[in-house]
């Protein structure tokens, strides 16, 4: 029997890339809060209490979810990012809390949810920068940056995964994290020059570099794994 799962952030750039691999063998619901031809359901899971009442029906719509994929980019209005320390603390904290609140309050309420159906996968999509320090010099001469705020929000991701999966060990809940290396997006050819030195292929990720560990993940063949981390990056961190 195919598995159920639902692929939250549908509609971006990875997530429109795993929809279209796992719906082969996979039964997948697509929820972004943007329509388009990958994204099943529409809604914003900031609300907490309206994400619950919009899960609540999928659940009642579908009788089982075995699993939960959340690759949600959430962001503020800000058009660019500011140097590290150039925000007050109110705009950085905002920046934190938009870019946390969905993946907190989908863990929660599916937790909750596979607590009382005896158990399923959560996967969540952090960063490389979750746990390592950005390579500045990369950045220099072009208009990009990698902020504080980013890290702070990818790095408290893969915490709160490996928190919640050691919590819910005896519900047979697995919680994993996905941590992937900077994705083609046509990006700054002096970005992606000096990027590629530090790579095994000498290229960022593809979209489609992803699909293979998160088929595993959502998979019965990770039933033993849970709490870690997978960095995909070919190479880039070492």
């Amino acid at each position: 029997m195919k598995k159920k799962i639902i692929l939250f952030g549908s509609s971006g750039l990875i997530g429109s890339s795993l929809k279209k691999h796992l719906q082969t063998h996979s039964d997948i619901i697509g929820v972004d809060k943007v329509s388009s031809k990958n994204s099943d359901l529409i809604f914003d899971t900031s609300n907490f209490n309206l994400t619950k009442k919009r899960v609540n029906q999928i659940i009642k719509s579908n009788k089982k979810i075995d699993g939960i994929i959340i690759c949600l980019y959430p962001k503020t209005n800000r058009k660019k990012h500011p140097k590290s320390l150039n925000l007050n603390f109110k705009d950085f904290s905002k920046e934190i809390n938009t870019h946390l609140e969905p993946y907190y309050n989908l863990n929660k309420i599916f937790i909750e949810y596979f607590k009382r159906n005896g158990g399923g996968s959560i996967i969540n999509f952090a960063s490389i920068y979750g746990s390592f320090l950005p390579r500045f010099e990369i950045y220099k001469d072009t208009n990009m940056d990698m902020p504080l705020y980013y890290a702070m929000s990818k790095s408290s991701l893969i915490i709160m995964t490996k928190y919640l999966a050691k919590l819910n060990l005896k519900y047979k809940i697995r919680v994993n994290s996905v941590s992937p290396g900077g994705i083609f997006d046509n990006q700054n050819k002096k970005f992606l020059n000096k990027y590629s030195k530090f790579c095994s292929n000498k290229n960022l990720l593809k979209s489609s570099d992803l699909n293979g560990i998160i088929e595993f993940l959502i998979s019965d063949y990770s039933k033993k794994i849970t709490g870690q981390d997978f960095v995909i990056d070919d190479g880039f961190t070492l």
